[in-house]
């Protein structure tokens, strides 16, 4: 499966009249991505080595090369104006890229370009790029979990999907139905000892009716939507999070989520895509 075109900043490789290719006669798999790396150590007197950490030293990257696209166009060049044009392009810095072929519709990485240009008899034939995305995966386009909890109902459960386990930074929107205290108490599933285990519990004191708390998952700030809002004193700022605990490989990992106070809970995560594309040309 090869890719011959992609999409960087909403634009396609294709709106410049080009294709993916490759300059040299070295064509075929191409070392891509990370490794993950394993952190041991190994006790005085003993054989066994200790898995204390696992982490990625090093963000995804992917060679790509491009030239113009000769099935709709007679000239195999590019021009200095089509040259600047896609080095501008792809000068932008953190949008998200996409490989545009089967299999990855709903998956992108978040990342920057850098771009050589390859000459042949004074000619700008193509360039040779570099992506280098922020992770050392991928993510999949967001999704939406919408929880709406009554004086009824204080608790609801849904599913978690990502590639990765352990914790996910999401994104909370919580309308509070009514004034007071509010506590947001978290929880996941554990599937093979059939047990409820708490993760956090999450409070507010002094909510106000229709009050709006946000929670943005990556930078970890809480904000209200009423001016003048005191969070400093009010907030404990042990924030929601979900958690992909280890099933079966098939099986549905789910969080629950607990609440004293009737309100509206929007949660919104980007799950990771456990997948790179390795070939050039």
């Amino acid at each position: 499966m090869k890719v011959n075109d992609f999409t960087f900043a909403d634009k396609t490789l294709a709106d410049f009249n080009c294709i993916c290719c490759n300059f040299d006669s070295n064509s075929g798999i191409v070392e891509v991505g990370v490794e993950l790396k394993l952190n041991q150590e190994k006790s005085s007197g003993s054989d066994w080595f200790n898995l204390y950490s696992a982490t990625y030293d090093e963000p995804f990257t992917l060679p790509l090369s491009i030239c113009v696209n000769m099935c709709n166009s007679d000239i195999d060049y590019l021009t200095v104006a089509q040259a600047r044009k896609i080095q501008k392009w792809l000068s932008l810095k953190n949008k998200k890229f996409r490989i545009n072929c089967s299999g990855y519709e709903n998956i992108y990485w978040i990342g920057n370009f850098s771009a050589k240009q390859v000459m042949i008899n004074d000619q700008i034939i193509g360039f040779n790029l570099t992506f280098t995305a922020n992770t050392p995966y991928a993510l999949q386009d967001d999704l939406l979990i919408n929880c709406d909890l009554s004086a009824n109902i204080r608790e609801t459960e849904f599913e978690i999907n990502s590639d990765k386990y352990g914790y996910i930074n999401a994104d909370y929107i919580i309308t509070c139905k009514e004034a007071g205290d509010l506590t947001v108490s978290s929880y996941y599933v554990d599937q093979e000892n059939k047990l409820l285990i708490i993760d956090r519990q999450f409070k507010i004191d002094n909510c106000s009716m229709g009050e709006v708390i946000t929670i943005n998952g990556t930078s970890q700030l809480v904000t209200s939507n009423i001016v003048g809002r005191q969070l400093g004193k009010d907030c404990n700022f042990l924030l929601p999070r979900l958690i992909n605990t280890y099933q079966n490989v098939d099986e549905t990992v789910k969080n629950r989520i607990v609440v004293n106070r009737p309100c509206t809970i929007k949660i919104t995560y980007a799950p990771i895509a456990m997948i790179a594309y390795g070939y050039k040309g």
